[in-house]
């Protein structure tokens, strides 16, 4: 089966979007598809539509997305189809609504992604104090993308649900396929087994891992391990990817390496250093569509813990690779959970060995891949 994957950014980097595009690419390939990129798109009217930004922001005091301008999306769609003449592929395929919100083709459209526009307007930062002209563009985009697509397929049920309810679109053709974890894992059961059985319990060792220190829940981490160790339990902080207030960067609780390039040898051996020697995942977020980086801890068989928020549910399962919490739940339910299978090693091992279970059997890009597939054979059955 041929497939065009429409992106708008080169889908062999791992800058964008964490690397999620080009996990997708590969997931398909490795299913045997064939794959041809459509890519590169650029924005015309750049210019004027910066002008248009810095009003919105400078006078406005809103943020205003050129992306979600009809134009430019209109934009994208001569782009692509132009790129499109003489390939004749069975499906076009994209990363997001964006790039095919305008496109018209004959074959079907299908797109992957971690949340509908709606579901991030005042969620994340970012998408937080939006002018009405980019809600309601964005807004319109988005609806004509999930109408003219036969296929909408999301990382979680919240995101789905949101498509589902807020643009009212037929239920049927919306599917739920979580994402991987972005590492190359040549890890197997017994390797997980090793690990297990070598940690160290004399210091309970959090790891958090995230860029945005306030969203990604740093406060209530950090949090966490003053009360594990106010309770007497001896335990280690360690940050990775963020800068940190400056009370928590000189605390005696905390470790903190910074930003750090995944994609280099050196950093990659930093990281999987410390998932080797964590005991969980701390990563509480205020918001989050879905949380790579909780699969990724899994594929090391670390237990992860996060907030009931966006996405989150649908990758770490209560009592099976983790546990989540209550947005408002009180530093002591947390604690309370770490501490519970911290003490009792047959517990931690076995919580240990179900996280890296659901990485193994249900977030990989493998896994993903062959989901993917079963849904988009039955387009062109």
């Amino acid at each position: 089966m041929k497939i065009a994957y429409v992106s708008t950014y080169d889908p062999s980097s791992q800058l964008h979007w964490s690397g999620l595009g080009s996990n997708m690419a590969k997931a398909l390939e490795n299913q045997g598809y064939d794959l041809s990129y459509i890519s590169h798109l650029y924005e015309n009217n750049k210019f004027l539509l910066n002008l248009k930004k810095a009003y919105y922001q400078y006078v406005k005091n809103q943020i205003f997305y050129r992306d979600r301008q009809p134009s430019v999306a209109k934009d994208f769609a001569t782009q692509i189809n132009r790129k499109l003449s003489g390939l004749a592929p069975d499906i076009l395929f994209s990363p997001g609504s964006i790039p095919i919100a305008q496109l018209e083709h004959d074959a079907p459209i299908v797109f992957w992604t971690d949340s509908s526009f709606n579901g991030l307007i005042d969620y994340y930062p970012e998408f937080t104090g939006l002018c009405d002209e980019t809600v309601r563009n964005g807004n319109m985009l988005e609806q004509k993308a999930l109408d003219n697509c036969a296929m909408a397929i999301y990382s979680s049920q919240w995101a789905a649900n949101d498509a589902i309810e807020f643009y009212n679109i037929d239920p049927k053709k919306v599917k739920i396929v979580p994402f991987g974890a972005n590492l190359k894992v040549d890890r197997g059961l017994k390797d997980i087994e090793a690990i297990v059985s070598s940690k160290d319990f004399s210091t309970c060792e959090l790891l958090f891992i995230g860029v945005d220190w306030e969203r990604k829940g740093g406060d209530t981490v950090m949090k966490i391990a003053k009360k594990l160790h106010t309770n007497g339990t001896p335990v280690r902080l360690t940050i990775i990817g963020c800068e940190t207030p400056k009370s928590v960067a000189e605390s005696p609780l905390t470790e903190i390496h910074g930003f750090i390039d995944k994609d280099s040898s050196k950093g990659r051996a930093i990281i999987d250093t410390c998932l080797l020697r964590a005991h969980f995942l701390v990563v509480p977020s205020i918001a989050e569509c879905f949380g790579i980086v909780y699969a990724e801890a899994n594929s090391f068989g670390v237990p992860s813990i996060g907030r009931q928020t966006g996405g989150v549910e649908d990758a770490i399962k209560n009592g099976v690779n983790g546990m989540t919490f209550h947005f408002d739940a009180p530093i002591d339910s947390y604690c309370a959970f770490i501490e519970g299978y911290f003490n009792d090693r047959s517990k931690y091992r076995d919580i240990a060995l179900n996280s890296f279970n659901e990485y193994e059997t249900r977030l990989n890009w493998n896994s993903a891949g062959q989901l993917v597939k079963s849904h988009l054979n039955t387009l062109l059955s």
